[in-house]
């Protein structure tokens, strides 16, 4: 747990401060682009946009792949 009050910005295992706010800043421009959305709704909006930042920085061929992973995963 990174403490910022206490002036740490990184807990010593990978996970610093601007990481969420970078999140944070990621997030709420997403949200504010659709223009509101129904507050039942938001844990879908919420869990789609934390998988699209954490594979921003994956080739397109990757993201698609994991996407039809999960996919063939799915029992409807």
């Amino acid at each position: 747990m990174v403490k910022h009050n206490e002036g740490e910005y990184s807990d010593g295992k990978g996970n610093h401060i601007n990481d969420l706010e970078g999140f944070w800043g990621y997030l709420k421009r997403r949200l504010s682009a659709k223009g509101g959305i129904r507050k039942e709704r938001l844990p879908l909006y919420l869990a789609e946009y934390v998988w699209k930042y954490n594979h921003r920085n994956d080739s397109i061929d990757l993201q698609k792949k994991l996407i039809l992973q999960q996919l063939g995963r799915c029992h409807v």
